[in-house]
């Protein structure tokens, strides 16, 4: 029987041929890799270009976020200020044109006595004059009032009644 030498060699001659095969062109693979280059320049400029283009990316992409929250903010702030001057717009309507809801009531009466005056009121074909109306500031008390008013005022008017709907679909987003 031959030596574990002389098994190996007729091993790679014959029945393993195909893996010695597979063995050698591995091995000057790395061969070649220790001796030459792994990329060419043309490749190594494409790397660099597509580093530079990923850091872009990144740089713009941050500031796109940035811009986003920006934006979100101003949108909500421009939905506030909507509801705020919708709001503000029916308590001085309901103060200026509509009758008192109820001179008796005293949470109404000493609320009115807060913050500032308006110099307008109406004569008797709703034009703007001269009158006071001092504005409340409490906004619970606006909420209470312009729902009391807008019961009485609106119930019996489907002339405005496009204007309401729109009113509260703003009011209520």
């Amino acid at each position: 029987s031959p030596n574990k030498y002389e098994a190996f060699e007729e091993f790679k001659r014959e029945p393993g041929s195909e893996l010695f095969t597979i063995y050698q062109q591995n091995k000057r693979l790395i061969q070649t890799v220790e001796h030459e280059s792994i990329i060419t320049e043309d490749e190594y400029n494409l790397i660099k270009q597509i580093q530079i283009i990923k850091d872009n990316y990144k740089l713009k992409y941050s500031e796109w976020l940035k811009l986003k929250e920006i934006i979100q903010y101003c949108k909500y702030m421009l939905d506030e200020s909507q509801k705020r001057l919708i709001q503000e717009f029916e308590n001085w309507y309901q103060q200026c044109f509509m009758e008192p809801l109820n001179q008796n009531d005293p949470e109404l009466h000493n609320n009115q006595l807060n913050s500032n005056t308006l110099n307008n009121t109406i004569n008797k074909n709703n034009k703007v004059t001269i009158c006071n109306v001092k504005q409340n500031t409490d906004e619970n008390d606006y909420l209470m009032q312009f729902k009391r008013a807008q019961e009485n005022y609106f119930s019996n008017r489907a002339d405005i009644l496009s204007y309401q709907r729109t009113k509260e679909n703003i009011t209520y987003r």
